[in-house]
């Protein structure tokens, strides 16, 4: 077990956002089936209406039976036991609550890095929760090593990215292993098994991968920008004091601003 990475008050803040999220729920989703009888039904919907209208009812009061499981659940949850978060996770899952299962997984990955478990719920959920998003996932930190125990982080998404069928996820997960600091070697070795494919697969990969290395490029030229900027304005306010110093105490006073930044 790797030492937790996540303290106690930090677990019991992400916990209640995510009982508060559940509870939420509830109230805006959920209330109104209740009120709604079978002579209600009857009385205002055909037999053909009726049908389809009571297997919703029944999907959407299953479905609230479990978030009131997964509510209960989250509420007795036990702190800095992994498999605890990644059960949560799993029930929020299956209720379809990606954003709140991610953050159950992530905060169990922070406890013990090394359970496959807590990592493969993670590297299944961000796929459902970001497929809409036709950025992701482009714009990621990308890792020279992957820092979790034996690289598990970066290997749980190539294991996810060997079983997918879908061409586009596939692509994606990939990515996601080359940005969480993949060993490229493996990865290339995986792409040119795959025959004639590989030579599509690798040109989009390769494509991804340059534009994310624009992305970053862009991103530091904008803070160099600000940082010349903040520079500049030291030196006026410099001149303006009638104290301009040399630039060797410039240098050391622009040493100690950065030492106070990080």
């Amino acid at each position: 077990m790797k030492q937790p990475q996540i303290g106690i008050d930090e677990q019991k803040k992400e916990r209640d956002i995510i009982i508060e999220n559940l509870k939420e729920d509830l109230r805006t989703n959920f209330q109104r089936d209740k009120f709604i009888t079978t002579q209600y039904l009857r009385d205002n919907y055909s037999e053909k209406e009726l049908a389809i209208l009571k297997r919703e009812l029944d999907e959407n009061r299953a479905l609230r039976s479990h978030f009131i499981r997964a509510l209960d659940y989250a509420i007795g949850l036990e702190l800095n036991a992994v498999g605890s978060w990644i059960h949560l996770g799993d029930k929020l899952l299956i209720g379809h609550r990606d954003g709140p299962a991610l953050l159950a997984y992530r905060i169990a990955t922070e406890i013990d890095a090394t359970n496959r478990w807590a990592w493969e719920g993670l590297v299944q959920t961000e796929p459902k929760l970001c497929e809409s998003d036709s950025y992701w996932p482009r714009y990621y930190t990308v890792k020279e090593n992957d820092p979790s125990p034996s690289s598990i982080h970066s290997e749980t998404w190539m294991k996810f990215a060997r079983r997918e069928t879908d061409w586009s996820l596939k692509i994606r997960m990939i990515t996601r292993a080359i940005q969480n600091g993949g060993d490229l070697n493996t990865i290339w070795k995986f792409i040119k098994e795959m025959g004639k494919q590989s030579i599509k697969l690798h040109q989009q990969i390769e494509s991804n991968w340059a534009k994310m290395k624009k992305h970053e490029q862009s991103q530091q030229r904008k803070r160099t920008e600000k940082e010349q900027e903040e520079w500049f304005i030291l030196d006026e306010v410099l001149d303006d004091s009638g104290e301009k110093a040399k630039s060797r105490e410039c240098d050391e006073m622009r040493k100690e601003i950065f030492a106070i930044r990080e």
